[in-house]
């Protein structure tokens, strides 16, 4: 006779858990007596005695009749995807249960999707020279996208808009003003001299440089490096109209000679 490894405590005040309402059902099937129900249990007998008399009592399901069960995890809902509780479910009746004994069904396991979190709507701002600027677009909070309309029905990829870069005009850009950069000089570096714009050799700025650099800008006259790098005032890596225009600027003294920059008075 095989023995079974009873408990001797006995609980006071509590309510049975699925588990143990499985138990009581099971080995009351399998002829053990009230008595020794309750003492594996670790309740009363007369606990176990009303809960076999309950005439209006869930249906016990033996431990081996969900063979298929399978714990699904919670996930939880996002704004536009329903999500579910944690359950178990048993692919051979194919219903859901609070427990992987199949003691409590479940009707539903959805977790609604909540719906998008828009904040107040974020102006238009327009791009400049060197920020980047915004489209018109509403956030949410909760998933982190944007949107064109307060409802969140149409995603907006991309907010940003690009800077727009200067757009200069004899060295002066024409949306917002900023002197064009020019490459700086290294008096340490013979490779890299200071330019001046004096190409003619006679040691002095004038209008024949600036007729010189028109020459070679019409192929009417070669240039050495020393010469290319002398006229080439802007830093631009390439002799123009500009480069011209700025050695005019300096003689009229509306240039600074040293700095390059523009004289605002």
């Amino acid at each position: 006779m095989s023995h079974l490894d009873y408990s001797t405590e006995v609980r006071k005040g509590k309510h049975l858990t699925y588990e143990e309402r499985i138990k009581i059902e099971a080995l009351s099937k399998a002829g053990i007596k009230s008595e020794k129900i309750a003492e594996q249990i670790g309740c009363s007998g007369r606990t176990v005695r009303r809960e076999l008399a309950k005439e209006n009592s869930h249906e016990f399901v033996a431990l081996d009749e969900h063979p298929s069960m399978k714990k699904v995890p919670a996930k939880a809902a996002t704004c536009t995807e329903d999500g579910n509780i944690e359950y178990y479910h048993c692919s051979d009746c194919n219903k859901n249960f609070k427990d992987e004994y199949g003691y409590d069904e479940i009707a539903n396991i959805v977790v609604k999707a909540a719906g998008h979190t828009l904040g107040e709507k974020v102006a238009a701002k327009a791009a400049t020279c060197t920020e980047d600027g915004n489209v018109e677009y509403y956030h949410c909070s909760e998933c982190n996208r944007n949107f064109k309309d307060k409802d969140g029905k149409e995603e907006v990829a991309d907010v940003v808009v690009k800077a727009t870069g200067h757009k200069y005009e004899d060295g002066v850009c024409t949306v917002c003003g900023a002197n064009e950069p020019v490459n700086p000089s290294d008096p340490t570096n013979p490779d890299n001299p200071k330019p001046t714009g004096e190409v003619s050799g006679d040691g002095k700025l004038s209008t024949v440089d600036a007729k010189w650099i028109l020459q070679n800008i019409a192929k009417s006259r070669d240039f050495s490096d020393e010469q290319s790098k002398a006229a080439d005032l802007n830093g631009d890596g390439k002799l123009s109209v500009v480069d011209v225009k700025w050695v005019l600027q300096i003689i009229a003294g509306m240039r600074d000679a040293e700095t390059l920059e523009l004289i605002t008075k």
